[in-house]
């Protein structure tokens, strides 16, 4: 009996640490793996199932039906083309979408790793799917554990923990998220619904496109993705678009941002962008606010640290003059100070001036005295067609003719055109066409009142420019005095030459013509 005993827990000393061996060499693996996938009918899709670990991995789909025209490798590739949706094999459907549940066992070739599974939904949207009218978009709120704030377009709210705070940009359309993470957890991956959309009820399920724009410390983010208004709920008349992203709690925090941005591939003016950052709850962050379509990162600041300057924003047409600490810009940000809370600074801009203006062929220049907004740019249109009494205009002027009519403008990055009636301007106008024909020119003022010249400005050719000063931008008759008639101006050197050739020609001739006439004689 003493024997069996002995024997007994002789195998139990070489059993339990064979256990514990296995238990210590033997962990599952971590799937890197965006859920679920959304396709399209007809248009090709591919996707690379991985994990966080390297290996020599093999992936089996082993339960749930793969929609007709996907298939999936052995590395773990999903990729094809479903061209038409099999509703039979769905596991759930809808008014345009059918939706497949699949299980994918990753297994190691060696031993490091046990079987880990993997469970992917799919799905697969009829081909004439709405895209989303993003214009119609009700609410946004972003949530994650916890943790949660809801906030209106233009308007923030803060939630109930501390360092957590949205702000919408609506001039520029951009969500700028701050989202406090507890150091008290595992340190592992944890999965966060990084913004959803909130729009009104449609009955069929309308899409959208999200791009990512920079990403650091987030797990798996596509470049670019489908993303349906999907969890929809008629009777509070909403449908939610949302996407999940995987969160790395072992990336050092102040790293830690993703930039993402839903549009309409149809529309290029409607589009969100979500710049979304994470910090941990004992730090404080700040929050910049461009007011711009430049991006500047929210920092995250350790009790006690300073804020650290960023590189300075840009802004087409403006130029940046500080950070500061109200949204009124009375008071500059000192980065000396020692923040004892969190703070969001905002940019002051003050718009940038220029004296030299271009069309857009570079043709044609203005120059004015006094500096204006870099942001206007400079037209000259050929309205000779349009003005209805040229003929008129002929009549008046004594042996000289309109060669062009000239609307000369500035617009404003709106597409405005900007009333600028006085100052002092430089046009310099390049000489093509029928300006060649002529060496010497006018310009006058074509009074919008009578559509009759009203004023005479001096005009001169310089470098192949005709150039003339005003006081205002207008309409302008530009009137050739002398008609060369050659094709470009340096021909009229060529008929100076064909003058002096003819008269040596012609001077030849009668000295022949004499001394013949001496010699009859």
């Amino acid at each position: 009996m003493k024997k069996v005993i002995l024997g007994f827990i002789f195998l139990i000393t070489l059993i339990l640490p064979l256990k514990v061996m296995a238990a210590q060499i033997s962990p599952e693996l971590t799937p890197n793996v965006s859920n679920p996938f959304y396709l399209i009918e007809g248009v090709a899709f591919s996707f690379q199932i991985e994990t966080l670990e390297t290996g020599d991995f093999n992936y089996e789909l082993v339960d749930g039906n793969l929609p007709a025209g996907l298939t999936i490798t052995e590395d773990g590739l999903v990729s094809g083309t479903v061209s038409a949706i099999d509703y039979d094999l769905a596991d759930e459907t809808g008014s345009n979408y059918a939706l497949y549940n699949l299980e994918v066992v990753v297994s190691d070739s060696g031993t490091t790793y046990s079987d880990t599974y993997i469970y992917l939904t799919v799905f697969v949207f009829e081909s004439d799917s709405p895209w989303q009218d993003l214009t119609k978009l009700k609410t946004a709120f972003e949530y994650s554990d916890n943790v949660m704030a809801q906030g209106e377009k233009g308007v923030a709210f803060i939630g109930s923990v501390n360092a957590y705070q949205v702000l919408y940009n609506a001039t520029y359309k951009t969500f700028n998220i701050v989202i406090a993470q507890n150091t008290s957890r595992v340190p592992g991956f944890s999965n966060y619904n990084v913004v959803s959309l909130v729009f009104p009820y449609t009955a069929t399920v309308n899409l959208l496109k999200l791009t990512t724009l920079e990403n650091v410390g987030f797990y798996y983010i596509p470049e670019e993705s489908i993303v349906p208004a999907y969890t929809c709920n008629e009777e509070d008349d909403l449908c939610i678009a949302y996407y999940r992203v995987g969160v790395d709690l072992n990336s050092a925090s102040n790293t830690k941002h993703l930039y993402l941005k839903y549009y309409n591939p149809n529309d290029s003016s409607e589009y969100y962008k979500i710049n979304y950052a994470i910090i941990y709850y004992e730090n404080y962050y700040a929050m910049f606010e461009t007011n711009s379509s430049s991006f500047v990162p929210t920092e995250e600041i350790t009790v006690g640290a300073k804020v650290t300057k960023p590189t300075d924003p840009t802004k087409s047409g403006y130029t940046f003059e500080g950070w500061y600490s109200d949204e009124d810009l009375t008071t500059a940000w000192d980065f000396d100070t020692i923040p004892e809370a969190n703070v969001t600074l905002y940019a002051k801009w003050s718009e940038a001036k220029t004296t030299n203006f271009v069309t857009a062929d570079e043709n044609n220049h203005f120059i004015s005295e006094t500096p204006l907004s870099s942001l206007y740019v400079f037209h000259i249109d050929n309205v000779t067609d349009t003005i209805e009494n040229i003929s008129t205009i002929n009549a008046s002027l004594e042996n000289k003719e309109v060669i062009r009519v000239m609307d000369i403008y500035l617009k404003d990055d709106s597409n405005n055109i900007v009333e600028v009636s006085s100052g002092n301007y430089e046009v310099k106008i390049k000489l093509t066409g029928d300006l060649l024909n002529y060496t010497n020119f006018q310009v006058g003022y074509l009074n919008p009142d009578t559509n009759l010249i009203s004023e005479w400005f001096t005009a001169t050719v310089e470098d192949g420019y005709l150039i003339f000063n005003t006081t205002h931008l207008s309409e302008y008759v530009i009137i050739g005095n002398e008609f060369t008639n050659p094709n470009t101006l340096d021909s009229i050197y060529e008929y100076i030459v064909y003058t002096i050739i003819s008269a040596a020609c012609l001077t030849t001739t009668l000295v022949i013509l004499k001394k013949r006439n001496k010699k009859r004689k």
